[in-house]
């Protein structure tokens, strides 16, 4: 009876712990996700500004702005 109580205690402690782990995988994964998003979000508007500068004429040269000369 007891030995079983036992058992049971442990097979209690065993779950929590890994359902605790899983919890932990879950939350890490989706702020992984998160940061990919976040990361994604930065290099479209990087991309963008530098498209931007890329169009831009200046007007005091009349010459267009090369976008690779332009550093984020």
């Amino acid at each position: 009876m007891i030995r079983e109580a036992r058992i049971d205690s442990a097979n209690r402690a065993i779950r929590a712990t890994t359902d605790s782990w899983r919890q932990q995988a879950r939350r890490m994964k989706a702020a992984e996700a998160e940061t990919d998003m976040v990361r994604e979000v930065k290099r479209k508007f990087s991309e963008s500004i530098l498209s931007a500068a890329g169009s831009v004429v200046r007007r005091d040269r009349g010459t267009r702005f090369d976008a690779a000369r332009v550093k984020s």
